[in-house]
């Protein structure tokens, strides 16, 4: 079973060739939305899709929820 995504827990953004550190900010919308601060300081929102990752609106990034050791 997926763990529920919380504020502050660590996550990765996961573009096209890069991946990025970041922590939830906020969750919104019963847990299917995410604002998500990268350690650069940028404020990115994701939306919980179909196919079960929290993707941009642009799809242009996707979310990794860390695994809890």
């Amino acid at each position: 079973m997926r763990q529920l995504p919380v504020e502050g827990a660590e996550v990765t953004v996961v573009y096209l060739g890069v991946t990025e550190p970041a922590v939830i900010a906020a969750v919104e919308d019963d847990g299917r939305t995410l604002d998500v601060e990268t350690l650069a300081g940028e404020r990115l929102r994701f939306r919980l899709n179909a196919t079960g990752w929290f993707v941009t609106a642009d799809r242009s990034a996707r979310l990794q929820l860390s695994v809890p050791g």
